[in-house]
């Protein structure tokens, strides 16, 4: 099966999508880059769960980036299901390994799928009608790869 990958769209943080949303149908992924910036009203969004996780942050950029992007991803997921964002319900699903409820998360009911990753200022999201993952990874800077590379096996850094 191939997977259709619709434009990329981009969202500023704190913001709902200006149109609706592209329909996610078989085969294809919507993808969504959107910028961190501070959002003081994303914590109203979050659920319980969320909120104890984003206290547990220790540094304040990571609850930044933690709240832009759960809020992000909850403002979307609002569009996509036709509710809004602070209604979004959260499952977990079945660990592919043992059948325990840790597994990667989703919607209540299953009707889309979705992916969220973040580096730096950055938070990528993915959403498709199937199970779907997106990945989103600063580059490092020369420094830390040429540190890194002198560490390495001659065959590992080609």
């Amino acid at each position: 099966m191939t997977m259709e990958t619709r434009p990329l769209q981009v969202l500023r943080s704190g913001a709902t999508p200006d149109s609706d949303v592209p329909p996610v149908s078989s085969g294809t992924v919507a993808l969504w880059l959107m910028k961190v910036a501070d959002d003081a009203d994303a914590y109203g969004l979050l659920d319980a769960e969320e909120r104890r996780r984003w206290k547990a942050l220790i540094r304040e950029d990571h609850r930044t980036r933690y709240l832009a992007a759960h809020g992000g991803l909850r403002r979307l997921l609002g569009r996509y299901l036709g509710i809004q964002a602070h209604e979004v319900t959260f499952v977990r699903e079945a660990c592919p390994r043992c059948g325990g409820p840790h597994g990667r998360p989703a919607v209540r009911g299953g009707k889309i799928h979705f992916s969220l990753s973040h580096s730096l200022d950055l938070v990528l999201f993915g959403f498709a009608s199937t199970p779907v993952g997106v990945d989103i990874e600063a580059y490092p800077e020369a420094e830390v790869s040429t540190s890194v590379a002198e560490g390495l096996h001659p065959l590992e850094r080609g």
